[in-house]
């Protein structure tokens, strides 16, 4: 049983108290979007972070908590929503005072990059972990949704794929300078780019209106793909030589690359001139990858052939 099968598994266990009065979205996408009665929704994402699992063992407390809160951001701007609110909460065996200060200042070093607000959290005794839950705020009925892309819709990805996943397979060697500087390098260094990932919010904000669904990169692109081309009901075709990759990484170890929390989103083509001049006035980098396909199959085309089950990070 993979990941995506035991949510399932809870899901049907939980039966009706996913679903009801209140909740415009609920779990499947990035994150639950919950009317408040005025003209705006609430959305809501939470991820755990594990040492060891999501972060290497040992590593620097301030980038854990940057990085903490910039993978729940990431989810809040797949979804078109600006961040507003942060909880943290964390577990520790022991209190280390210098641990503590480094990893209370990389957290508010990123929620001040975005202008969100940290409201309260819970700290306990165990293995070292984090859980995050993020809130956003999106005009009521324009939020980004991974489950309504269209037959021939163009597939965009913002940024480059494959830094994070090369940062990994090399160790995270993390040059020791302070936050600022560290974030400075990130567009050129690998273990920057893990460590303190770029969360696309203004992108998914000017996505509203534009495109058709999105979803964003944490398990791989051609997993989330996948991931969004089921919640559909399409299918996708990418070119392989399209992929923005990382420098000189293999596109094909890219495209299956974990980490990377880009937009992976859709639009129709006849957007495709608004969506690039959009990306320029914002600065954001973006590239059309593929189309959207009638069937079920997530394929490539290019020297990998046509790849039907979809590879990329799983927890299980």
């Amino acid at each position: 049983m993979n990941e995506f099968e035991l949510i399932d598994k809870i899901l049907a266990l939980l039966g009706d108290t996913i679903h009801g009065d209140g909740i415009s979205v609920g779990p499947g996408d990035d994150a639950a979007v919950l009317p408040t009665g005025a003209d705006e929704q609430l959305v809501v994402t939470t991820d755990v972070l594990i040492e060891g699992t999501h972060f290497p063992s040992g590593s620097r407390s301030d980038l854990i908590g940057y990085r903490a809160i910039a993978v729940n951001l990431s989810d809040i701007a797949a979804m078109g929503a600006e961040p507003r609110f942060l909880t943290v909460a964390l577990t520790l065996d022991q209190i280390d005072d210098e641990w503590v200060k480094g990893f209370a200042k990389g957290i508010a070093f990123c929620a001040s990059k975005y202008g969100v607000k940290i409201v309260g959290g819970n700290i306990a005794r165990g293995a070292l972990s984090l859980a995050v839950t993020a809130i956003g705020v999106v005009p009521t009925g324009q939020c980004l949704l991974r489950s309504t892309a269209r037959v021939d819709d163009d597939i965009y990805v913002t940024g480059t794929i494959g830094a994070a996943s090369a940062a990994v397979k090399d160790g995270v060697k993390v040059p020791p300078l302070e936050l600022n500087e560290l974030w400075s390098r990130r567009v050129d260094d690998m273990s920057c780019r893990y460590f303190m990932p770029l969360p696309r919010v203004q992108m998914g904000v000017a996505l509203r209106g534009l495109a058709s669904a999105a979803i964003d990169i944490s398990d791989g692109l051609m997993a989330d793909l996948g991931h969004l081309t089921r919640s559909s009901g399409v299918g996708a075709e990418i070119e392989l030589d399209r992929v923005p990759v990382w420098k000189s990484m293999d596109a094909e170890i890219a495209i299956e690359a974990s980490d990377d929390y880009e937009l992976l989103f859709t639009a129709p083509a006849k957007e495709a001139e608004r969506i690039a001049e959009m990306a320029a006035r914002i600065g954001t980098d973006i590239t059309c990858i593929g189309k959207v396909t009638a069937g079920e199959s997530v394929a490539v085309n290019g020297e990998v052939g046509r790849i039907d089950s979809p590879k990329g990070y799983r927890h299980f």
